[in-house]
């Protein structure tokens, strides 16, 4: 088969592009590779890469063994093979491979993420903070490992030895505005909202003008209903960048919380305007056009956001829930179905169907 690519460009392309029927064409490219020559690691790669997007797990598993035969200092290569193991509970040889890829190159993260995860998963906790121990003294550097480490830790009630991981990572990038982002993120997460809040803004001290660092904090504000200290620095970045998407939504955000409704869907509207691709601000637009009653401008609007995303579930929740109030039972039937297609753990979606459920005799009358 003709192609412009090489094979290891078509390899990447294969891991980063999901278009059907692509794994067809990783398997001409690959088999025509191995007949001009059968150690082609790139080659095995992309076979591999083939037989997983056609759902063959034993060629997979087999073509990822002769890739560790053939390079046996690809790490990667030996992660795929155990995590293919796993799902076909093949433990022993799964905690193995993933050994294997740490003896290969111990700079790879994805190794010990994956060995850690694995005795987690198998109840191991002390072997599981042992491979992380080992990853953080080959990798000092390495975030995701102390992250992880803490996640465990606080996960075992012991806060305070997860509080102490935390630091070694301060400590070892104590001028990385990212580091200091991760670790707020940590805090948010679990509800530690005064530690999220003091690592936000240590961050910030680093890197003042870090948008990411500005939005992620006045996003905590607003969640915990901080809203003088979300107004504060809210106008103040849209100072800095008054063009500023994340910052303009926190502000039709923050003008609704206020009461401001008709202000906060002028905002909007110029929102959507500037950046009509965006399906957040389709959505927020939607809220506040809610606010107002104004229900057809908002079943519109979160049209409009599942068009820019058709993966956001929160809209089409939402949509099942105006078609629901307003009769419309099959509608509210089909956007529930679907929010549950993409998301099936998602509870408030299970809830939203059964009041569908239990309803649909009264809504069909």
């Amino acid at each position: 088969m003709g192609s412009n690519l090489s094979l290891d460009k078509r390899s990447r392309l294969y891991k980063l592009d999901g278009v059907k029927g692509l794994d067809l064409i990783a398997l001409d490219e690959a088999n025509a590779a191995l007949e001009k020559d059968p150690k082609n690691p790139g080659a095995h790669e992309l076979l591999a890469g083939s037989y997983l997007g056609q759902q063959k797990y034993d060629e997979a598993r087999e073509t990822f063994a002769k890739l560790t035969q053939i390079s046996p200092e690809n790490g990667g290569a030996y992660v795929s093979l155990a995590l293919i193991e796993v799902a076909q509970k093949r433990l022993p040889e799964a905690e193995r491979d993933f050994q294997n890829a740490i003896h290969a190159n111990p700079k790879l993260l994805a190794a010990y993420v994956n060995l850690a995860n694995f005795y987690r998963l198998q109840k191991q906790t002390a072997q599981a903070h042992d491979v992380l121990q080992k990853g953080i003294q080959s990798n000092p550097d390495a975030a995701t490992l102390y992250l992880l480490e803490a996640e465990m830790l606080y996960a075992e009630g012991k806060k305070d030895v997860a509080g102490t991981t935390l630091q070694q990572l301060r400590d070892k990038q104590p001028k990385s505005a990212n580091v200091a982002a991760a670790i707020g993120n940590f805090y948010a997460q679990r509800g530690e909202v005064d530690s999220a809040v003091a690592e936000y803004k240590r961050g910030l001290s680093i890197e003042p003008k870090n948008a990411e660092l500005g939005d992620l904090l006045v996003g905590l504000y607003l969640n915990n209903n901080r809203l003088q200290d979300a107004t504060a620095l809210n106008t103040e970045i849209l100072k800095q960048r008054s063009k500023d998407v994340i910052a303009r939504l926190a502000q039709g955000r923050i003008l609704l919380t206020n009461g401001k409704k008709d202000e906060a869907v002028a905002e909007l509207q110029k929102l959507v305007s500037d950046a009509p691709d965006v399906a957040r601000a389709h959505f927020a637009l939607a809220q506040a056009y809610g606010a107002t009653g104004q229900s057809e401008q908002a079943k519109n609007e979160y049209v409009a956001a599942l068009k820019a995303d058709p993966n956001m579930i929160l809209a089409m929740r939402s949509l099942a829930e105006i078609n629901l109030n307003e009769g419309h039972a099959d509608l509210a039937k089909d956007y529930a179905s679907q929010s549950l297609l993409k998301a099936p753990g998602d509870s408030a979606g299970h809830l939203l169907m059964g009041l569908l459920l239990a309803r649909s005799g009264d809504i069909n009358g």
